[in-house]
């Protein structure tokens, strides 16, 4: 495993190249629910065996909170990145109307919500570069820090949703620009240290 690997799990707690191991699956019968384990090895599903209802049990325990559960774009901990993607758009004296955002970064730190651009609509790792935000006026996202005014900011910091709703349907200051120049990005995992660093155009 190369260092930059071992600090980026050592300060997010994931693994950028997690391997799968086994899968646990679920079969809906006409009268009850049965579980089997299979292990994985690397091309199919093998050694199949059916789980007790004591095994279930230990293995589910307390239904999970919203929060514990795995989200897809969940980079490490309140750390996600969101694809490109056609949105409506309130603006101040303006009329709505739709724009396209570029893919993006997210992470929520103290509260407050920090917001950072990628160059390529892929899921983004340790090594990844992001950029300061040039789609939005300096009044909304200061560096990459999104202004709060007239902002319901969500009690759950571990609610991906809410917050993304919380920036994509806020009303921005200014116009959105369609292009920006990317310049001076810096790796993910030094953005996440330091997210208010000056860096970008």
């Amino acid at each position: 495993m190369k260092k930059s690997e071992l600090e980026w799990i050592t300060a997010t707690g994931y693994d950028p190249q997690p391997e799968l191991k086994c899968a646990l699956f679920f079969w809906a019968m006409q009268s009850n629910t049965i579980a089997t384990l299979h292990d994985w090895n690397g091309d199919a599903y093998t050694n199949a065996r059916a789980l007790s209802s004591d095994e279930m049990s230990r293995l589910i325990g307390e239904a999970p909170k919203k929060s514990e559960i795995y989200h897809p774009r969940l980079i490490g901990p309140r750390i996600w990145w969101t694809p490109k993607k056609r949105r409506r758009v309130s603006v101040k004296n303006s009329k709505m109307r739709t724009f396209i955002y570029p893919p993006m970064v997210f992470m929520v730190d103290k509260h407050s919500l920090f917001v950072a651009q990628l160059s390529r609509n892929k899921k983004p790792t340790e090594k990844t570069k992001v950029y300061k935000q040039v789609v939005f006026s300096g009044t909304d996202v200061h560096r990459s820090k999104m202004a709060a005014c007239r902002v319901q900011i969500p009690a759950d910091l571990d609610d991906i949703e809410k917050w993304e709703d919380c920036f994509f349907y806020s009303q921005f200051n200014g116009e959105l620009r369609q292009r920006g120049k990317l310049q001076n990005g810096v790796k993910l995992t030094e953005w996440a240290k330091n997210p208010m660093r000056k860096y970008g155009a």
